[in-house]
């Protein structure tokens, strides 16, 4: 264990010793300044006896590995003796002092009266000091510039020799004067650079670094082929279920009241039709729309003038049914979106008859015309808002996505459609406009992967992929604005993961009892997360991997000061399972994590406890980012098109992509 200054002091003070005027040895701790070992001749003590001291504890010579070491010896002929100006503890003739000293070669004398005696020894209490020149924390280096990554540095040890160095677990050689340089073949994306060394006295320490290694889009730029959909022909009866369930009664009486009331001598008087059917036949390059109107009856009432004669009938016009069939043509747009219309319109009247005594031929003839254009009318304006309106909606296209309470809108670009008979196919980048890039983590661009968009195969209702680069463009827009920098203060409550008991007290048995010096026992004790790499998405292996190092979690006193006391280096993996229920995606997590204490201000503390510690409660993350942040990427907000919802499905993860095979209903 390592103590300051302040510490001593204050031990010093609660022993009852008062300063010494004396100057300071080359132990760095005040003593009397008596020349040799033995001083002048013999005197009385305070209890008129000869002084006679002699040290026991420590040996000359010796290598002590603890930081607190207790110097004792015998005395004789006085009760008042000095230990590197402190005074000792004497009884029965022996004296003793603690003291609290670095790591490094250290004398202390020990002075009764004139009498003096000296003991030269070596603490070695610590690992060795591990300095880490290169790369700096949270590099990013270009695959398009640099293959290789040189690592340089230098491991030096106060108490002795460094008895051995790894570098990622292999050897790492040291010149004669403590430095390193080994030159990295780094892997894409995240790598994570660790150097542990142990000192003769088998105190080992270690450091570690993170970097990204790949190529970088620009920040402002697209995720290219981020997400695919593909149907099969069994998706669309669901999708004719959901249509149907969208038009209403009321939706085509006003229709053919709106159609129908611009007609001179010709007045609707009631609307009635039975069943309504709708089939949707995926063609090449377009959808083939098909309506029936069952049991149409339309109520008239017709004025005209014949014969300079105004006859007015009331009957009804019938068919059963009427039928219309279009084509719905949709195809993405150069800058993205989506277009649809219709074409081919073409309305039967099957079974068409009028129930209006003494009407004319030449005036049947007009009103099977004239019903055929209002059915037509109808049934095209039917098919347009609600197939095309709403099913293929441009405004489906920009999407939102929350995490840990921030939001953060996004762009759906089509950069390829296609429909023929097995069903359609979509294709589409993604960006984020250019003030969701603003502020925050500076970095050379958003990291990339090289994928094929994945084409499903075989028979499915719907097949739909997330591509890495999609999530890791997502992840960065929020790393870039400080959104995943987390204080767990925030996470405090009934919802949150963090106990309100982190109190200063509590953390003393971690980090040493030295916290105690600078709060109050029940003073909480605060954490916070600053990424100063982003995420990194792989989907691989039939999982989903994050990669995040050179995370720094800084604990502080919560007093309102916010006075730091350590800053602890993570490195961490998390692995996350997907699978598909009726409720959802379920995310199921695993973590692998490892810390290195990276500052400690305020006194000097115990790496691995305090490393072993943090490291466990980081162990949480994936509680917190699971309840509030990842689930959401797939929910993608406003997905619910006419009632529509995925159902339980297959779970894909591999090449770069997350995949679906799911099928989908209607509420």
């Amino acid at each position: 264990m390592k103590y300051t200054a302040l510490s001593l002091l204050l031990l010093l003070t609660a022993c009852g010793a008062e300063p010494s005027n004396s100057s300071s040895g080359n132990n760095g701790f005040v003593q009397d300044e008596v020349p040799g070992n033995n001083g002048g001749p013999d005197e009385p003590g305070n209890n008129g006896q000869v002084i006679e001291l002699s040290l026991t504890e420590p040996t000359e010579g010796a290598v002590l590995t603890n930081s607190l070491v207790v110097v004792r010896g015998a005395i004789t002929g006085t009760d008042e003796v000095l230990v590197a100006g402190t005074e000792a503890r004497v009884e029965n003739g022996e004296f003793v002092a603690s003291l609290l000293l670095q790591d490094g070669t250290q004398t202390v004398t020990v002075a009764a009266g004139s009498k003096t005696a000296t003991v030269s020894f070596t603490v070695d209490a610590q690992g060795p000091r591990i300095v880490v020149n290169s790369p700096p924390r949270g590099a990013f280096v270009d695959a398009s510039r640099e293959s290789e990554v040189v690592v340089r540095g230098f491991v030096e040890d106060a108490g002795g020799d460094v008895a051995s160095a790894t570098f990622n677990g292999e050897p790492l050689t040291l010149a004669d004067d403590g430095t390193f340089e080994v030159v990295l073949t780094p892997r894409r994306g995240v790598n994570s650079l660790r150097i542990e060394a142990q000192d003769d006295a088998g105190n080992g320490s270690s450091a570690q670094r993170g970097l990204i290694y790949g190529d970088f889009a620009p920040v402002e730029g697209r995720a290219w082929n981020a997400l695919t959909l593909e149907t099969g022909t069994t998706l669309f009866p669901v999708i004719e279920e959901a249509i149907l369930a969208a038009i209403d009664r009321e939706t085509i009486d006003a229709l053919i009241h709106q159609y129908g009331g611009g007609v001179d001598g010709l007045e609707i008087l009631g609307v009635d039709f039975g069943e309504v059917d709708i089939v949707l036949e995926p063609r090449n390059g377009r959808l083939r729309a098909r309506i029936w109107v069952y049991d149409l009856r339309i109520d008239v009432r017709i004025t005209q003038d014949i014969m300079l004669t105004d006859i007015v009938l009331t009957g009804s016009v019938l068919a059963d049914p009427a039928e219309l069939s279009t084509d719905v043509y949709v195809s993405a747009t150069p800058d993205g979106s989506i277009r649809a219309s219709l074409g081919n319109a073409r309305v039967t009247l099957t079974n068409f008859d009028l129930e209006i005594d003494g009407v004319l031929d030449v005036l049947a003839n007009w009103l099977e015309d004239w019903i055929g254009t209002l059915a037509e009318d109808v049934l095209v304006n039917v098919v347009s808002k609600v197939v095309v309106d709403e099913l293929f909606d441009p405004a489906l296209l920009e999407r939102g996505i929350e995490i840990l309470g921030h939001r953060i809108d996004l762009s759906v670009l089509l950069t390829y459609m296609a429909i023929d008979e097995n069903g359609v196919t979509v294709v589409a980048d993604m960006e984020t406009p250019p003030e969701a890039v603003m502020a925050g983590h500076e970095a050379p661009g958003v990291y990339t992967t090289e994928h094929e968009t994945p084409f499903g195969r075989g028979e499915r209702d719907v097949q739909l992929a997330f591509s890495d680069d999609f999530v890791n463009k997502v992840l960065f827009q929020f790393w870039r604005g400080g959104v995943l920098d987390i204080d767990f203060a925030d996470l405090k409550g009934e919802d949150g993961v963090v106990s309100e008991q982190l109190t200063v007290q509590r953390f003393a048995l971690i980090a040493g009892r030295d916290l105690l010096d600078h709060a109050d026992p029940d003073t909480p004790v605060g954490i916070r997360m600053k990424h100063a790499l982003p995420p990194i998405i792989a989907f691989e292996d039939g999982q989903v991997r994050v990669d995040m190092a050179d995370v720094l979690v800084d604990l502080y006193i919560d007093d309102g000061t916010a006075t730091r006391f350590a800053t602890v280096a993570l490195a961490m993996t998390l692995f996350i399972e997907i699978t598909v229920t009726e409720d959802g995606p379920q995310l199921n997590f695993r973590t692998e994590a490892s810390a290195d204490l990276d500052d400690e201000p305020l006194f000097d503390m115990d790496d691995h406890t305090i490393e072993a510690t943090i490291a466990a409660l980081l162990e949480t993350l994936p509680a917190i980012v699971g309840s509030q942040g990842l689930n959401s990427f797939f929910n993608l907000d406003g997905a619910d098109v006419l009632g529509l919802y995925l159902t339980g499905g297959d779970v894909k993860v591999g090449d770069g992509y997350v995949t679906y095979d799911v099928g989908i209903d209607h509420r």
